[in-house]
């Protein structure tokens, strides 16, 4: 059986390594109430390796990054991706989708998998795309849904994202249950494992996206696609190969080259 928990704090952990060792020296501001309990974890884990932070309801410039709790303060303001780090007012890939696509990947449940994502907000924004990216098999369940049971039964993984669920649901999930809004009701009754913790992960994505952004900002060198990378004979992990081609399926959607 999949150890997830262990998959989280084995991703998180080669995350922080790597954020640790860029050594960021800009400035990443934390937007929202001081009783965040979201910002308080970026905060602490931010304070351990070594980025600094403004956590504050009133901005003030200069800062290189950004992230905002929406659910504690008002925001409406259109920023540019290179400092929105979670992608709550720009396009992109937000944090818990990249944190639930990485978890995928490490545990080996993506390629030709079937996966439910129940909820269609930011905590799971463009995860249908880049799972179907990777030769999932994806549906996407919602609000107007008229079978929420029919839509997660039989499913390899079903990704919960919503704070209630008003209908039925299958337990006969074969491979995991992930749930993003502790929402689930009896998750006793699933025969799969299942996870309700991924925040961890979420603070150690969102940390090393800023310290990449701030490597690249001050060396001005390029990222390399991957075309440049994987060689024919080169040995690389799934999950760098998968991240390299998410962010290769990044730019072509934004040049209009993505099938619909």
């Amino acid at each position: 059986m999949i150890d997830v928990m262990e998959n989280i704090k084995k991703l998180s952990a080669a995350l922080d390594a790597e954020t640790a060792s860029l050594h960021p020296s800009g400035k990443l501001l934390l937007l929202g109430s001081q009783d965040s309990v979201f910002l308080k974890a970026i905060k602490r884990k931010a304070d351990q390796l070594g980025i600094n932070c403004d956590h504050t309801s009133n901005p003030l410039p200069p800062y290189r990054g950004i992230v905002v709790d929406s659910e504690t303060v008002s925001f409406n303001s259109i920023l540019d991706p290179d400092v929105d780090i979670d992608h709550s007012y720009s396009p992109g890939m937000s944090a818990v989708s990249q944190a639930v696509m990485d978890l995928l990947i490490e545990s080996g449940l993506v390629w030709e998998k079937d996966i439910t994502i129940v909820g269609r907000g930011h905590a799971v924004k463009e995860l249908a795309k880049y799972l179907d990216f990777n030769n999932a098999t994806v549906t996407v369940a919602h609000s107007k849904t008229k079978s929420l049971l029919q839509a997660t039964q039989n499913r390899d993984v079903v990704i919960y994202a919503t704070p209630i669920i008003t209908q039925d649901i299958s337990y006969n999930t074969r491979d995991l249950v992930i749930d993003l809004g502790n929402s689930v009701p009896h998750p006793d009754r699933l025969n799969c494992p299942y996870v309700n913790r991924i925040g961890q992960l979420t603070v150690s994505i969102l940390l090393n996206r800023f310290a990449k952004k701030e490597s690249v900002y001050f060396t001005q060198k390029p990222i390399p696609l991957p075309h440049e990378i994987f060689k024919d004979g080169e040995n690389n992990s799934n999950l760098e190969r998968s991240r390299l081609l998410q962010r290769e399926s990044h730019l072509a959607g934004s040049k209009g080259g993505l099938d619909g």
